[in-house]
C-alpha cells in the first residue's frame, strides 16, 4: 500500500469512526500566486479539511468549469511547472506528514515528466487523478458495456 493510499485510508477510517463525512477540498497550485499555495494548504487543514486535492495547472483544461479554467490560466501566467507543484507538496510535508494530498490534473502534464512517479513519491504525493483520462475511459467503457456484459467503475 502506498503512503498516500495509507493516508487516505487512515483518514477515511478516522472519519467513519467519528460517524462523519470526510471533507475534501480542491485548490489549483500557484493560484493566485505560488507563494500562497503551501500556506493555503495548511489553512485548509486547520479549517477541518481531511483530504487535499491540489490541481496541476494545465494550458487546456477542457474537463473543467470556468472557475478552475481561470485558476489554471492565472497559475500558468506565472510560469508554474509540475516540478514546482511537487516542490510545494514537499514543502507542505515538512509540517504535515499525515494529511493526504492527491494531485489532480491531466495525463499530458504527467507524461511530459519522464520520472513523474519517482518525483511524486519523493514529494510524498504518489497519487494523481487524471480527469480527462477518466472521462475518455468512461466513454470507451460505455461503448463496451453496450456491446457486452462488461462493466467497470472509472
Amino acid at each position: 500500500m502506498t503512503a498516500v493510499v495509507s493516508r487516505i485510508t487512515s483518514r477515511l477510517q478516522a472519519c467513519r469512526a467519528r460517524n462523519r463525512t470526510a471533507f475534501v477540498s480542491f485548490i489549483t497550485a500557484a493560484d493566485p500566486a505560488p507563494e500562497y499555495t503551501v500556506p493555503a494548504l495548511h489553512n485548509l487543514v486547520a479549517g477541518g479539511v481531511d483530504v487535499l486535492e491540489l490541481g496541476i495547472p494545465f494550458s487546456d483544461p477542457e474537463a473543467e468549469g470556468p472557475a478552475i479554467q481561470a485558476a489554471n490560466e492565472r497559475a500558468l501566467a506565472q510560469g508554474i511547472t509540475l516540478t514546482q507543484v511537487l516542490q510545494m507538496v514537499a514543502e507542505f510535508r515538512v509540517q504535515d506528514a499525515d494529511t493526504p494530498v492527491v494531485l489532480m490534473g491531466y495525463l499530458n502534464s504527467i507524461l511530459a515528466m519522464p520520472n513523474f512517479p519517482q518525483q511524486a513519491a519523493e514529494a510524498s504525493a504518489p497519487a494523481a487523478q487524471c480527469e480527462l483520462l477518466r472521462l475518455r475511459l468512461r466513454v470507451h467503457w460505455n461503448l463496451l458495456e453496450s456491446l457486452s456484459s462488461v462493466s467497470a467503475w472509472i
